[in-house]
């Protein structure tokens, strides 16, 4: 059930929302309602007069000063519903009169009975407001339904946002019957919210072109939630019918981008796509560019840089890059510096990297600061500093970059009250891990399987081990099966646990195919075979697994599961002993050796 909230603090006057780029169709979780979004139509010659008042957006309403006031109040006591409408907003806002919103309301009520929609319109809302019981919502669905079906697009808007925060069945079906009914009129965010609810709430599946005909409606207008959720769907999807996909034509982009920041917006789409669409992405960020938006020179100077859409040009995207941080981007400032720290198209120098790094770093960027810790802690381009190397990685650890958080949750960290350096550890990692840290997300699982400053949860350790192998840590795919095979909750995922293995095995997984013969070698959740542990070693040693070489070394000299050989084990033995090993099995190598001896 998609749930749209009523933002009710003070009534904004702009409309807010949850883009669908990242869960395409989700509505928005909080929506203020306009009730003030063009103007009434007065048969009534006082009418004209009040419509005229406010017909001009250069006098903001603060403004409004006695001579307007008492325009409304002589049009309010002669019945015209227009000057009371306007009166009572008067009343309501506390503008230009001193605040009284009861009173205010007495005269929007005699306004919605007079028929004036959007004095329909108010009252619904106010009443939906103010009143949230059973008496209030039945009020407010009487005067918006009113105002509704009087034409009014606010009413509509506003009533199809209300029939989403009901749960009935038909809540949806009522939503887009009002909604659309706006949208037709050209309200924006009708219009977006259209598209988003075609897009996933449709009766059978969802009507991607229906959603992209209204989200493109909307994007015309300036909607850049509705351009986000445009791009997500033709990034997503690849079942759009010819005609319902992006633009092919600069024309055709143009149409979308109304300003600088759509246009960039476009243009970033454009550019990760072929090289047609990256030309495409360089005349959008060029014009926006010519705007001094900074996020467009970037853009555009990024594209200088790979020679994407554009011949490479080092000068020019150096310079593009230095126009985008005059005008205030700092992401721009650490291109700089890796361009002077890999040498690209500039000479290459660590000092002014390290330079570059700061500056952006002491302008709030958590990359520049990680960075700059980096060069710290190994001395490059600065004098070799570790306590200013730690400083900078709490930095943009704090500034929640993810990978920096991996590093200080591996620091010394100080204790704090009442939590422990484990604790500590702990909680750089769970941040580390929902930023999208693969490896983060692994250690966290290991310190759950363990009990390590958490409590020991099997399910906690296996929902973290499954989220890095959706980040695409291969190590984890590997420990999620392992951890099901030897600690299941079931038979049947213990069955699948080992199932994965042998897949992963097979397809060259060494890791795999070690564990997998350690499970038989040990007899943990499987009937102990040595012979069977002895074929999955052998699988993962023609990958070079220094384990399984090491493990199947044993086996020779044993004789568990195969012939005893001697000679086979001290050749394995000398293979893994010229990689390079950790001093645990280099020394469990080494003593195998003197044994053979």
């Amino acid at each position: 059930m998609i749930r749209i909230g009523i933002l009710s603090a003070a009534l904004l006057v702009h409309v807010s929302g949850v883009s669908i780029a990242s869960s395409v169709g989700r509505a928005p979780q909080f929506v203020t309602i306009d009730f003030r979004n063009g103007l009434p139509t007065a048969d009534s010659s006082t009418g004209h007069a009040v419509a005229d008042l406010r017909s001009s957006k250069e006098v903001p309403e603060s403004a409004l000063g006695a001579h307007e006031i008492q325009i409304y109040r002589a049009a309010a006591s002669r019945g015209d519903p227009v000057g009371e409408f306007y009166l009572g907003e008067a009343y309501y806002d506390g503008v230009g009169v001193s605040q009284d919103q009861s009173r205010g309301i007495g005269y929007l009520r005699s306004a919605a009975v007079r028929g004036y929609a959007r004095a329909e319109t108010f009252l619904g809302i106010v009443e939906y407001l103010q009143a949230p019981g059973a008496p209030g919502r039945s009020r407010a669905w009487y005067w918006l339904h009113q105002g509704a079906h009087d034409g009014n697009r606010l009413a509509q808007r506003d009533l199809g946002i209300i029939s989403l925060d009901d749960r009935s069945s038909s809540s949806v079906d009522d939503a887009m019957h009002w909604l659309h009914l706006a949208a037709l009129q050209g309200d924006v965010v009708s219009q977006r919210l259209m598209g988003e609810l075609n897009a996933t709430t449709s009766s059978d599946t969802p009507s991607l072109e229906a959603a992209v005909f209204w989200l493109t409606e909307a994007a015309k207008d300036g909607d850049r939630i509705a351009l986000s959720d445009l791009i997500h769907i033709w990034s997503m999807t690849k079942q759009i019918h010819a005609g319902f996909g992006p633009p092919e034509t600069l024309s055709g982009a143009l149409v979308l981008t109304t300003s600088p920041q759509t246009a960039t917006q476009l243009g970033n789409f454009y550019f990760g796509r072929s090289p047609a669409s990256a030309a495409l992405a360089v005349e959008l960020y060029r014009r926006a560019a010519q705007n001094g938006y900074g996020p467009a020179s970037f853009g555009l100077a990024e594209a200088y840089l790979f020679g994407r859409g554009i011949t490479a040009n080092a000068y020019l995207a150096r310079r593009g890059f230095k126009d985008a941080t005059a005008q205030g981007y700092v992401q721009a400032r650490v291109n700089l510096g890796t361009m002077y720290y890999q040498g690209m198209g500039v000479r290459k120098s660590l000092t002014r990297a390290a330079s570059e790094y700061r500056l952006a770093a002491t302008h709030g960027s958590a990359q520049g600061a990680y960075y700059l810790a980096m060069m710290f802690q190994t001395g490059q381009g600065v004098k070799m500093n570790v306590p200013e190397a730690l400083h900078w990685y709490r930095v943009a650890a704090g500034r929640g970059l993810p990978v920096a958080q991996r590093v200080v949750a591996s620091l010394p960290n100080p204790r704090s009250a009442g939590i422990s350096p484990a604790q500590e550890r702990v909680y750089w990692l769970r941040r580390a891990a929902e930023g999208g840290d693969a490896v983060a997300a692994r250690e966290l699982a290991e310190l759950y399987r363990r009990g390590v400053g958490v409590k020991l949860s099997r399910p906690r350790a296996l929902h973290w081990l499954q989220r890095a192998a959706k980040l695409g840590d291969q190590p984890a795919l590997v420990d999620s099966a392992l951890l099901e095979a030897t600690e299941p909750t079931t038979a049947n995922q213990a069955r699948a646990g080992r199932s994965a293995l042998r897949r992963m095995a097979l397809a060259g997984s060494s890791s795999a195919g070690f564990n997998l013969g350690a499970l038989y070698a040990r007899g943990d959740g499987v009937t102990r075979d040595d012979h069977r542990a002895v074929i999955w070693w052998r699988v993962a040693a023609r990958q070079h697994d220094q384990d399984a070489m090491i493990a199947l070394a044993i086996a020779y000299i044993s004789g568990a599961g195969v012939k005893e050989d001697w000679s086979k084990a001290v050749t394995l033995l000398k293979q893994v002993r010229v990689q390079n090993l950790d001093p645990e099995r280099r020394r469990i190598v080494e003593q195998e050796l003197i044994t053979l001896h």
